[in-house]
């Protein structure tokens, strides 16, 4: 709340804004809020001239517990139906801590189907898929026919592009995507360029590394490309707060990669 009003009062005025327009968006964290006050800080955005969006990892699954139960839905399914499994039947080992989805299970389409029904019911315009490779782990799905890790990430992407197709949410939807493998492409409009980066000398070196390989997928394969969160004083993970000077090259290297402006 209090970084959308500092956008909203300091930044917007001084010409902050993108053909008028700053999305808000809330990141991971946002499951933690109540769902009444979360809404309600959307709505203070919105009220306010912003457009806000929301986070989700539609591939990963962070939870311990295997036997819970999938929600949303209208019939009991637990969380280990719908992750890849090994040669004997088991849950593959989590990758990052978080277990991957089967995405050409029934039920795991079903339950991403209602959560985006939720995101748009709700009335967000944008939404950043997070941890998008774990899609491609090499496993055993529900669909026989699936016997790469590759092919089953392009039916994920497919499934996910098909749900959040504009034409039939019937507005726009903007959607950005963060650990993932450079193809397949032509799904959604923006494309993390690295991995997690933050507002360190060793950070900035990490991005620029990252775009001189990657500045020409902007406006080529993805109509952006997104430098990640553009640190200029601290975020999580960071032992000290950026200097002046490496405040300014990180938001250098953003600009560099012809990206979304992520302030942070």
């Amino acid at each position: 709340r209090r970084g959308g009003t500092f956008v909203r009062e300091e930044l917007m005025p001084r010409g902050f804004v993108n053909d008028g327009t700053t999305f808000m968006n809330l990141d991971d964290g946002w499951r933690d809020i109540d769902r009444a006050d979360m809404l309600q800080v959307k709505d203070e955005h919105v009220a306010g001239g912003q457009r806000v969006g929301i986070y989700d990892a539609p591939f990963a699954y962070w939870g311990r517990d295997l036997d819970a139960q999938v929600p949303y839905l209208d019939e009991p399914h637990t969380f280990r139906e719908i992750v890849v499994k090994d040669a004997q039947g088991e849950p593959l080992a989590p990758l990052d801590t978080a277990y991957a989805f089967d995405v050409t299970h029934p039920v795991w389409q079903e339950w991403t189907r209602r959560k985006a029904q939720f995101y748009f019911d709700w009335g967000f315009d944008f939404a950043k898929f997070d941890f998008l490779s774990h899609a491609g782990l090499e496993g055993y799905h529900a669909d026989p026919t699936v016997r790469t890790g590759r092919q089953a990430l392009k039916i994920g992407y497919d499934f996910l592009a098909d749900v959040y197709d504009e034409r039939r949410i019937g507005r726009p939807f903007y959607i950005s995507i963060s650990i993932s493998p450079m193809l397949p492409i032509g799904s959604f409009n923006t494309r993390r360029i690295s991995c997690d980066s933050f507002g360190l000398a060793e950070d900035i070196e990490y991005v620029l590394n990252a775009e001189t390989y990657g500045w020409w997928t902007c406006g080529r394969l993805y109509q952006h490309n997104d430098a990640d969160h553009v640190v200029l004083w601290r975020s999580f993970d960071m032992t000290r707060p950026s200097t002046d000077e490496e405040a300014r090259a990180r938001y250098t290297t953003a600009a560099i990669a012809g990206s979304t402006m992520l302030l942070s």
